[in-house]
């Protein structure tokens, strides 16, 4: 069953019309009437649905059961990443990072960073993209770059998660929902490390023997912090 975003989807409504591009991908995907689609609003709603018509622009659909906070588990954390050089490699992350069931993304303008120029519009669309994939009723929320320093200050999230050599391969007692702090080609610097030692709310994961590139470590933390906490 396919996933199509339907950004005015509610419960009080069962006909509903797909136009523009997820009409275009409903044709790609070559759906038929009768095909049953998943719905899904991007801010916790899905709905299994049954494809009535395809007309010259559009298509209408009958949501036949409503599925609240579809896909999604007990506890999203927010991955924030240093941006990186390469382009693919940091929507790469991105997307993998939906599919392991974010509630955000924030991208870390540090040091070592490469001041890359952001498309948010096209990171949006990939994140869009991977949420339909994966068959979620939440489409993360994508911030704006911001410098480790001024994220650090304003987030309110109990818990900071840093891969760290010094760190064990399990976390305990995790306070959720946990930030995953990630610097980009090179690691943090060694003041920003210093800053996120200091802040009290940081807690290290060791990740093994070998070094990671920044996304492998993302995912893989990602996939440890899940485990530890839903």
């Amino acid at each position: 069953m396919e996933c199509l975003y339907l950004a005015d989807l509610t419960e009080t409504q069962t006909d509903n019309t797909l136009t523009g591009d997820e009409f275009k991908h409903a044709r790609a995907l070559r759906l038929r009437e009768g095909d049953e689609v998943l719905l899904s609003n991007g801010r916790g709603l899905a709905a299994r649905a049954v494809v009535r018509s395809f007309s010259r622009d559009h298509l209408t659909c009958t949501a036949c059961e409503f599925l609240p906070a579809f896909g999604e588990q007990e506890h999203a954390h927010t991955l924030a990443i240093g941006v990186l050089q390469s382009r693919e490699r940091f929507e790469f992350a991105l997307e993998k990072a939906v599919e392991l069931g974010v509630a955000a993304v924030v991208p870390l303008l540090t040091e070592f960073s490469q001041r890359a120029r952001l498309r948010p519009d096209r990171l949006e669309h990939k994140m869009l993209a991977a949420m339909k994939q994966c068959k979620r009723s939440v489409l993360p929320t994508l911030l704006p770059a911001l410098s480790l320093a001024d994220y650090l200050a304003d987030c309110q999230h109990n818990t900071l998660v840093l891969c760290d050599a010094a760190g064990e391969s399990t976390l305990r007692n995790l306070s959720n929902p946990a930030v995953l702090l990630v610097g980009p080609e090179g690691g943090f610097s060694p003041a920003e490390r210093k800053m996120i030692l200091l802040d009290r709310r940081t807690v290290l994961l060791g990740l093994g023997p070998r070094r990671l590139r920044a996304e492998t470590a993302a995912l893989t933390a990602l996939g440890i912090i899940n485990a530890a906490g839903g």
